[in-house]
C-alpha cells in the first residue's frame, strides 16, 4: 500500500513538474528510459533551485536582508536538503541500470522530501525578510 501511494506521488510529481521526455515525442524511447530520463531531469532541476536559492541567500546576506542566525536556519534545513539531492542523485544513476521499482519508489520519497524542503525554505526566507527576496 505504501510502496502505491509512493509511485502515485512521484506520477504527480511528474505531471506537476513537467516531464523531460514525453513519449509523443520521442517514441523510440522505452518507457522504462523514459521514466529514468525524467526522474533524472528532475532531481537535476531541483539540485539547480537549491543552488539558486542558496546563492540568493548569499546576496541577500551581503544586502543586509538576512542575519548570520536567519542563515544559519536556513543552511540547517538546506543540509537535510542536500544529502537528499545527493542520494536521489546516487539512485536515479542506479536506477538507470536496474529499472527496480523499490529504487523508484525511493527517489520518489526523496523528491517529494525535497519539494517540501525547498517550499519550507522559500517560506521561512521569505518570513524572515518581510516578503523581500
Amino acid at each position: 500500500m505504501v510502496h502505491k501511494r509512493i509511485v502515485i506521488l512521484l506520477c504527480l510529481l511528474l505531471i506537476i513538474n513537467g516531464c523531460a521526455v514525453q513519449s509523443s515525442k520521442a517514441p523510440q524511447i522505452d518507457a522504462k528510459t523514459t521514466y529514468a530520463l525524467n526522474l533524472e531531469s528532475q532531481v537535476t532541476q531541483y539540485n539547480k533551485d537549491y543552488m539558486q536559492f542558496f546563492q540568493d541567500v548569499g546576496i541577500a546576506q551581503r544586502s543586509g536582508q538576512l542575519t548570520t542566525a536567519n542563515v544559519t536556519a536556513l543552511n540547517t534545513i538546506g543540509s537535510r536538503t542536500k544529502v537528499a539531492l545527493e542520494e536521489a542523485d546516487r539512485l536515479t544513476k542506479a536506477y538507470a541500470t536496474s529499472y527496480d521499482a523499490g529504487t523508484a519508489a525511493t527517489i520518489g520519497s526523496l523528491l517529494a522530501q525535497i519539494s517540501s524542503d525547498l517550499t519550507l525554505l522559500v517560506t521561512t526566507r521569505s518570513s524572515m525578510t518581510g516578503g523581500v527576496k
